[in-house]
């Protein structure tokens, strides 16, 4: 038994002395000067500023004020090349426009329409009893009290409330 534990006595100290040796750091002479620098020997390097981003304002526009017109009323309206001159009673329900007149030989007139969104101008049809239809566009004066405008795009066709006097225009194609 004495001659196997000499054997493994070697082998044993080997085994230690070269798992020491592993773990041990092996100590080296540099060669050089090994310089460590901290944040303090740094020199602060230059950033250019970033500009920030700044927003535009486009300019407040501030719209024109619509002024609300009640279109209902009497109102005295020439119609055609003739100037024919029909009394209108009109009646405004919300943006619709309606209007009924009644001319000599029992005919009568009958207006419907649109007012624009301005409310400065209105759209729509004209229709006699006697047959004929025309498409209208009016517009509403500066006055408020009278209108302008025009039946199938060519005749003439204007308007004034009962206590105003008939327009030095009475054609018009487009607004005012």
């Amino acid at each position: 038994m004495k001659n196997n534990s000499m054997k493994i006595t070697p082998v044993l100290i080997l085994l230690i002395i070269s798992t020491l040796a592993c773990n041990f750091p092996q100590l080296t002479v540099p060669t050089a000067e090994v310089e460590i620098k901290t944040e303090e020997d740094e020199a602060p390097t230059a950033i250019s500023p970033t500009s920030i981003p700044t927003e535009t304002i486009a300019p407040t526009i501030e719209p024109s004020p619509v002024t609300m017109v009640d279109w209902s009323n009497v109102w005295v309206v020439w119609i055609g090349s003739s100037s024919k001159k029909v009394t209108f009673d009109f009646l405004q329900q919300g943006s619709k426009l309606s209007g009924s007149a009644v001319v000599e030989g029992g005919h009568s007139y009958a207006l419907n329409g649109t007012i624009a969104n301005d409310w400065q101008s209105v759209n729509g049809t004209l229709e006699s009893t006697n047959g004929t239809s025309y498409e209208f566009t009016i517009y509403l004066l500066d006055t408020l009290a009278q209108f302008n405008g025009n039946l199938n795009g060519t005749e003439p066709f204007c308007g004034a409330r009962d206590s105003s006097a008939k327009p030095a225009t009475c054609f018009a194609s487009v607004v005012n």
